[in-house]
């Protein structure tokens, strides 16, 4: 029952969170949905998908992403997503963090990488948070229908 409601109210607050009040002010619903970041790791040598491949050069249990501040190095949550038939890779970011935040992303026995995102308030007159920059290794990177490429370096072993 109580799912039921929250789904309810969510549901109202969204209908009603930018209705007009004086035609100039609006009333935004105090919100936070999670920023979706959706990204590929792909060899950088061979342009081969390290994941979704025919024949994969890793499993997706061999991918761990966590947070550089977390001492505790909690995984965060990775989902496949599915488009069409274009595999991705999902997670959510931190959007309390608008200065940034930094990832550790682990793949195997590989050495680890860092990717880096900034995100910003979107212009819409009831803004959310939305993606501002992202860089892999200190490469900034541009998404292609809503996907990050991260290229891997692929001869990158750990000691």
């Amino acid at each position: 029952m109580k799912p039921t409601l929250i789904t309810l109210f969510s549901i109202f607050m969204l209908i009603v969170s930018c209705s007009k009040e004086n035609e100039k002010k609006l009333v935004c619903a105090a919100f936070i949905n999670p920023i979706s970041f959706k990204f590929n790791l792909i060899d950088k040598d061979s342009k081969a998908d390290l994941f979704f491949a025919e024949n994969p050069k890793y499993q997706i249990s061999d991918l761990k992403i966590y947070r550089t501040e977390d001492v505790s190095k909690k995984p965060l949550v990775i989902t496949v997503n599915n488009n069409q038939g274009a595999k991705s890779f999902k997670i959510d970011l931190d959007n309390g963090n608008v200065g940034g935040n930094t990832l550790v992303v682990e793949i195997g026995s590989t050495t680890s990488d860092m990717l880096k995102h900034t995100v910003k308030k979107s212009n819409e007159i009831c803004a959310s948070y939305i993606i501002n920059e992202v860089r892999f290794n200190e490469t900034l990177i541009t998404p292609s229908n809503g996907v990050y490429t991260l290229l891997k370096q692929s001869n990158s072993q750990k000691n």
